[in-house]
């Protein structure tokens, strides 16, 4: 029976060992936040306890079963977020895990990338390390449908995937022409009003400037003829002459 010193033992090896493994760049490690380290510390021993996933040079992977093999890049993911804060390109950048899907029955077959979002941007991005680990442990349980369309996509043959992606692309084009169409339609309805406007506005002022030549009794006779105005021009002349004759 293993007493509590080579329990004790036993796990410092291990710990140590999936430290590495996660980390091979101990400089990578170095940059890690107050709360990565804190989340790390919750990866690495979920890592220990793993019965499905496995870790070597920086790559957590798991079979998902016997044709498509789980590879979450932790080395990539950790530098890409890295990369972002140095560069200044947060405002622009969604942290993400880098992800990807691979055929295990053709190796040679290209793997598809797969970005996950955490469920919480606020959140180290180790933190949702560690949830996928729990997800891949608990047979991925609520899988992001990110992974799961790459999934299906590696059970498709190499001639089939491409069809379907070729259909997404002209679906794509599709999709941009009729946004395209669309913005040009918005634009040709801003120009058309912006001429009317313009239209509108010339009209009124020429006929402030009759107004303006009006004697009072002119004024006042027109004004009480035209009592209902059918269109915005005549409103605008009405509420012109009401305001020279002080009815408003």
């Amino acid at each position: 029976m293993m007493n509590k010193s080579n329990e004790d033992d036993n796990y410092s090896r291990k710990w140590m060992e999936i430290d590495r493994a996660l980390f091979p760049d101990k400089e990578l490690m170095k940059n890690l936040s107050a709360p990565e380290f804190k989340a790390l510390t919750l990866l690495v021993n979920s890592l220990i306890n793993a019965k499905k996933c496995t870790v070597n040079e920086g790559v957590i992977s798991v079979n998902y079963n016997e044709k498509v093999s789980i590879h979450l890049h932790i080395m990539e993911t950790i530098s890409r977020n890295l990369r972002a804060v140095d560069f200044n390109i947060v405002p622009f950048w969604t942290p993400h895990l880098q992800v990807t899907a691979k055929c295990r029955i053709d190796p040679n077959r290209p793997p598809l990338d797969v970005c996950i979002r955490p469920g919480d941007e606020q959140l180290p991005l180790l933190d949702s390390a560690f949830a996928f680990v729990m997800m891949a442990e608990s047979d991925f349980i609520r899988m992001p449908e990110t992974l799961t369309s790459a999934i299906n996509d590696l059970t498709l043959s190499e001639e089939a995937l491409e069809r379907k992606l070729a259909l997404g692309r002209i679906d794509g084009v599709i999709l941009q022409e009729r946004r395209r169409s669309r913005r040009l339609r918005d634009i040709i309805r801003e120009q058309q009003e912006l001429v009317e406007q313009r239209a509108l506005l010339f009209d009124f002022e020429c006929h402030q400037s009759r107004i303006d030549n009006l004697t009072w009794r002119q004024l006042l006779e027109e004004h009480h003829l035209d009592l209902t105005p059918t269109s915005l021009l005549q409103e605008m002349i009405s509420e012109y002459r009401s305001k020279l004759i002080g009815e408003v």
